[in-house]
Protein backbone atom coordinates (compact mmCIF):
# COMPACT_ATOMS: atom_id res chain seq x y z
CA UNK A 1 0.00 0.00 0.00
CA UNK A 2 1.69 3.21 -0.92
CA UNK A 3 0.61 6.47 1.08
CA UNK A 4 0.34 4.15 4.27
CA UNK A 5 1.44 6.61 6.95
CA UNK A 6 1.95 5.00 11.17
CA UNK A 7 1.59 7.38 13.27
CA UNK A 8 4.32 7.44 15.79
CA UNK A 9 2.96 5.58 19.33
CA UNK A 10 4.78 5.57 22.90
CA UNK A 11 6.79 2.45 23.50
CA UNK A 12 6.41 1.04 27.26
CA UNK A 13 6.89 0.01 29.91
CA UNK A 14 7.11 3.12 31.75
CA UNK A 15 7.24 2.77 35.11
CA UNK A 16 3.86 4.68 36.44
CA UNK A 17 6.11 5.56 39.86
CA UNK A 18 8.63 7.60 37.43
CA UNK A 19 5.41 9.34 35.49
CA UNK A 20 4.35 10.50 38.61
CA UNK A 21 7.39 12.02 39.77
CA UNK A 22 7.54 13.50 36.36
CA UNK A 23 3.94 14.98 36.61
CA UNK A 24 5.11 16.27 39.71
CA UNK A 25 8.15 18.83 38.58
CA UNK A 26 5.53 20.48 36.37
CA UNK A 27 6.03 22.01 33.69
CA UNK A 28 7.45 20.57 30.48
CA UNK A 29 8.77 17.91 31.98
CA UNK A 30 6.02 15.22 31.27
CA UNK A 31 5.85 15.80 27.49
CA UNK A 32 9.44 15.82 27.24
CA UNK A 33 9.87 12.85 29.49
CA UNK A 34 7.98 10.95 26.56
CA UNK A 35 9.60 12.38 24.08
CA UNK A 36 13.41 10.27 26.09
CA UNK A 37 11.50 7.38 26.17
CA UNK A 38 9.63 7.29 22.72
CA UNK A 39 13.62 8.48 21.38
CA UNK A 40 15.11 5.32 23.76
CA UNK A 41 12.18 2.91 22.00
CA UNK A 42 13.33 4.33 18.00
CA UNK A 43 16.87 3.78 19.57
CA UNK A 44 16.53 0.33 21.20
CA UNK A 45 19.00 1.18 23.74
CA UNK A 46 20.11 2.29 27.69
CA UNK A 47 21.97 5.29 26.22
CA UNK A 48 20.95 7.30 23.21
CA UNK A 49 21.83 10.70 22.19
CA UNK A 50 19.17 12.93 22.63
CA UNK A 51 18.93 16.71 21.27
CA UNK A 52 16.29 19.29 21.56
CA UNK A 53 15.25 18.80 18.00
CA UNK A 54 14.62 15.10 18.89
CA UNK A 55 12.61 16.23 21.46
CA UNK A 56 10.77 19.15 19.09
CA UNK A 57 10.02 16.28 16.48
CA UNK A 58 7.79 14.88 18.78
CA UNK A 59 6.07 17.67 20.54
CA UNK A 60 6.76 20.86 18.13
CA UNK A 61 5.15 23.30 19.77
CA UNK A 62 7.82 23.07 23.11
CA UNK A 63 10.58 26.15 23.19
CA UNK A 64 14.04 25.35 23.03
CA UNK A 65 14.23 27.00 26.44
CA UNK A 66 11.67 24.27 28.21
CA UNK A 67 13.18 21.39 26.81
CA UNK A 68 16.20 22.13 27.96
CA UNK A 69 14.64 23.34 31.47
CA UNK A 70 12.95 20.03 31.61
CA UNK A 71 16.01 18.26 30.64
CA UNK A 72 17.65 19.43 33.16
CA UNK A 73 14.83 19.16 35.63
CA UNK A 74 14.66 15.68 34.86
CA UNK A 75 18.38 15.00 35.38
CA UNK A 76 18.45 17.05 38.53
CA UNK A 77 15.90 15.13 40.09
CA UNK A 78 17.69 11.70 39.35
CA UNK A 79 14.76 10.51 36.57
CA UNK A 80 17.49 10.76 34.13
CA UNK A 81 21.20 10.87 33.22
CA UNK A 82 22.94 13.45 30.88
CA UNK A 83 26.10 13.18 29.77
CA UNK A 84 27.66 16.37 27.89
CA UNK A 85 30.12 15.71 24.78
CA UNK A 86 31.64 18.66 23.37
CA UNK A 87 30.31 18.95 19.63
CA UNK A 88 27.55 16.63 19.72
CA UNK A 89 24.44 15.71 21.26
CA UNK A 90 24.56 14.79 24.71
CA UNK A 91 23.86 11.00 25.69
CA UNK A 92 21.10 10.34 27.96
CA UNK A 93 20.09 7.30 29.88
CA UNK A 94 17.27 6.32 31.88
CA UNK A 95 17.91 4.76 35.42
CA UNK A 96 14.29 3.08 35.62
CA UNK A 97 14.92 1.25 31.99
CA UNK A 98 17.74 -0.22 33.43
CA UNK A 99 15.57 -2.26 35.79
CA UNK A 100 13.53 -2.87 33.58
CA UNK A 101 16.02 -4.63 30.63
CA UNK A 102 19.04 -6.00 33.14
CA UNK A 103 20.14 -7.14 29.99
CA UNK A 104 20.22 -5.22 27.51
CA UNK A 105 24.20 -3.01 27.58
CA UNK A 106 25.10 0.46 26.93
CA UNK A 107 24.17 1.70 30.33
CA UNK A 108 25.55 4.94 31.22
CA UNK A 109 27.07 4.64 34.88
CA UNK A 110 25.92 7.99 36.83
CA UNK A 111 29.47 8.39 38.00
CA UNK A 112 30.02 9.39 34.41
CA UNK A 113 27.57 11.68 34.59
CA UNK A 114 30.03 14.68 36.00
Amino acid sequence: MSGLHIQPYLRGPIPISWLQQVCALGGSCLPVGLAIWHHRALKRSLTFKFSNLDCRKVFPSLSTKSVRTAIHRLEEHGLIYVQAIPGSKPVVAIPQAYDLGKNQRGFISPALCG
